[in-house]
């Protein structure tokens, strides 16, 4: 499933850091606000830190690869993890409402 597709159907997880602030221009406050990237991504980038940080990972992951670009398999393998990630988080939610 590609990214685009989680969004659209909102299994993205939602924000992972949304904000708003106010700033004065002109001596007038304006509100700010910024939607901040999807959980899916914060979890697939979390994911693909801890990939490249063990060289043992990082090398598993690349044999099961085939031919596909090496980055955009690791890639791949990161919102993989990240799917779940989301899949259990939503699970532990379902146990805890019974």
């Amino acid at each position: 499933m590609t990214p685009d597709k989680h969004c659209a159907e909102g299994r993205d997880g939602g924000p992972a850091f949304p904000g708003t602030w106010t700033e004065m221009h002109t001596g007038m406050p304006y509100q700010f606000s910024a939607p901040g990237m999807s959980l899916r991504d914060w979890f697939a980038g979390q994911a693909l830190g801890g990939i490249y940080a063990s060289r043992e990972q990082y090398l598993s992951i690349l044999a099961d690869r085939g031919a596909t670009d090496p980055e955009i398999y690791v890639a791949i393998v990161a919102y993989r993890m990240a799917d779940g990630m989301l899949a259990a988080r939503q699970a532990l939610s379902n146990e805890e409402r019974g």
